[in-house]
């Protein structure tokens, strides 16, 4: 794993640079007086996780998934990721960790709630580029980021990219937002106020950046 210290107050990288550099490796143990950051993609071994939010845990998506998981044939292969690396966060979600034998992805939202006016991220990825807090590391009020019984970095599976693919499609059928009609305009929706970053956001989980370009023209190959 590669990995970097990082920033309590936001799970950000603790300083400038963590992109170029060869790593920093946590405490064999795991267990650390701070917060650090596993860098996810090729920099570790083509590795993603996938993150179902404490909300998602609490409201019952989580538990759709997993018998959405059982009844599409991907059962077996959730339990052997379950079993490799799970760490739930402070908040109540739970971090599954996998690599790709093939080209990882990149961050990916897969579903949301219903919240008409901001929706919220129920299950999101994080994979090339991404940056995620690592078990072990604590908040400055001291909750944990706890790894699950039995598991350990080492134990980390890999997957192939369909089988990826495959569980990416289970969580994007928990998507409970209301799909704008055809006749929306996409120019309605970018209304005063948004900028940089937050307008990044904003597309992502109000529009969908697939929908965004599908509307201006492009045709989705895959």
């Amino acid at each position: 794993l590669q990995a970097w210290p990082a920033r309590a107050d936001s799970k950000a990288p603790a300083r400038d640079g963590w992109r170029n550099h060869e790593g920093w490796t946590p405490p064999d143990d795991l267990q650390f007086n701070g917060t650090y950051g596993i860098l996810m993609g090729e920099r570790s071994g083509n590795m993603e996780m996938l993150e179902i939010e404490g909300r998602a845990v609490n409201d019952g998506t989580a538990e759709d998934f997993f018998e959405r998981l059982n009844d599409a044939g991907l059962g077996d292969l959730w339990a052997e990721i379950e079993t490799g690396m799970q760490v739930f966060s402070p908040s109540g979600g739970a971090h599954y960790y996998y690599r790709v034998d093939g080209k990882p992805a990149g961050n990916t939202k897969l579903a949301f709630d219903e919240n008409p006016d901001r929706p919220e991220t129920l299950i999101e990825t994080r994979g090339e580029g991404g940056f995620v807090v690592g078990p072990g590391s604590m908040t400055a009020d001291g909750r944990e980021w706890k790894l699950a019984s039995g598991c350990h970095p080492r134990q980390i599976p890999t997957i192939t990219e369909e089988q990826r693919d495959a569980i990416f499609e289970v969580a994007k059928s928990l998507d409970r937002r209301a799909r704008r009609s055809p006749e929306t305009p996409v120019d309605s929706r970018l209304t005063a106020g948004n900028s940089g970053d937050d307008l990044r956001d904003w597309v992502t989980q109000e529009i969908g950046v697939a929908e965004l370009l599908e509307d201006m023209g492009w045709t989705l190959e895959g």
